[in-house]
């Protein structure tokens, strides 16, 4: 959905059609649906709704999700243990992800972050998978 929300010349193509089609959808080889993302865009489109993909959070209450919150039991420290720094996303910061390469922050919305990837452009990322996912060049 990002793709054409991203993408209004293409987003402006998928919102003439009623129906979609994937014809080479595996569920045993792959969890996206192509069809049914843009199923989805064209019916958030016109409901009204389609700010809510900007962020995640938005994006779940739709469903009425919450983002699960994931509760680290506490370790206990020992003297030789040295703290771990807290890592932080901020506009302007470079990181480097897996596929895409390296990108630098453009901006932080909530749990969203915008990434220019010179390779293959704009990508709008989850901010906690970025931290737990990607090296953050400061």
């Amino acid at each position: 959905m990002n793709a054409l929300f991203e993408n209004p010349e293409l987003a402006k193509i998928a919102l003439e059609y009623d129906a979609f089609t994937d014809v080479e959808f595996n569920p045993d080889k792959s969890i996206n649906c192509q069809a049914k993302a843009a199923a989805t865009f064209v019916s958030l489109h016109r409901m009204g709704l389609i700010d809510k993909v900007k962020d995640f959070d938005s994006f779940l209450s739709l469903y009425d999700m919450k983002a699960p919150v994931i509760e680290k039991k506490e370790k206990v420290k020992t003297a030789c243990e040295p703290e771990k720094p807290k890592i932080s996303i901020c506009a302007g910061d470079t990181l480097k992800h897996k596929v895409y390469g390296l990108g630098k922050v453009e901006a932080v919305e909530g749990t969203a972050l915008k990434v220019i990837f010179p390779e293959v452009g704009e990508k709008t990322l989850n901010l906690t998978w970025c931290i737990n996912n990607c090296e953050i060049l400061k």
